[in-house]
């Protein structure tokens, strides 16, 4: 469990917060929740019934704004236009005594306490889940944790797109790869490759022979969450695609060059040490 969790805490740190997702069995609906929000003094935020990949739009978009430090969710809101959609969401206060049997893993990586605040969705008629009779009428298992909601009361929020560019033209979220002594914090970056397929690499710039078998020492995160770890990124992400840039230690002067064509994958594989 501590190797899972340590796992956890280095997706966080790569991409500013994780996802869990629990299925759904013969108990009850399955749910999705953020991991890594309550560091930034912000609940986290669940969500019950959609799938996987419903859950993960809507839940990531959320968490990316905490993240980009423009908006807040940790008060009662109905949120309009939500990701363009006509279907209304809530945000809602979550039990604090559910909490540590619903958002395990968030409790683990925070180390003590965590406040969550709970996601509801419309469904497909644009009634709320408490008004249906059954969740099978609703076309979902969704759920409300807590009490029901005066959703008429709470206060509304236009919903407005947001895009945060780390630099002109690189967007915050740009997924780069990155190994794994740079995800987790033990080494500094000391190589950006722009590659020319348009691809980002964040690496130590040492061999990685050696890893446990079955890892491939390779990770993905995000070029704005690995830029706040290290402002002096910001130096070289404005790389063309086919050059890339390094330097001998942190604090150091980058030195860019031009660099051949092999694939990614050949090149990523020669960096780690593999053949």
């Amino acid at each position: 469990m501590n190797d899972f969790i340590d796992d956890i805490r280095a997706q966080v740190r790569s991409h500013g917060v994780f996802l869990i997702h629990v299925h759904e069995d013969e108990e009850g609906p399955g749910w999705t929740y953020t991991v890594g929000l309550h560091a930034l003094g912000h609940p986290e935020i669940v969500l019950f019934g959609p799938d996987q990949e419903s859950a993960k739009v809507m839940l990531n978009d959320l968490a990316f704004r905490v993240v980009d430090g423009v908006e807040r969710f940790d008060g009662s809101v109905v949120l309009e236009g939500f990701l363009g959609s006509p279907y209304e969401v809530a945000l809602v206060p979550f039990p604090a005594d559910r909490v540590d049997d619903d958002l395990g893993m968030a409790v683990g990586v925070a180390g003590g306490d965590v406040a969550a605040v709970q996601l509801v969705v419309t469904g497909r008629d644009h009634r709320w889940p408490w008004e249906y009779e059954t969740f099978g009428d609703q076309g979902s298992s969704a759920v409300v944790a807590g009490p029901v909601p005066d959703v008429a009361a709470l206060p509304r929020r236009p919903w407005v797109e947001h895009v945060h560019e780390v630099l002109p033209g690189v967007a915050y979220g740009t997924k780069a790869y990155l190994c794994r002594r740079v995800q987790t914090g033990e080494a500094p970056v000391l190589d950006v490759v722009h590659d020319h397929d348009d691809s980002w690499q964040l690496l130590c710039g040492g061999l990685h022979a050696g890893e446990a078998a079955g890892d491939d020492g390779i990770a993905l995160g995000a070029l704005g969450r690995m830029a706040e770890h290290d402002p002096a990124l910001l130096e070289v992400l404005d790389l063309p695609a086919g050059v890339e840039a390094f330097r001998a230690e942190v604090g150091g002067a980058w030195t860019r060059a031009e660099m051949p064509r092999p694939g990614l994958w050949r090149r990523l594989r020669e960096r780690f040490g593999r053949r």
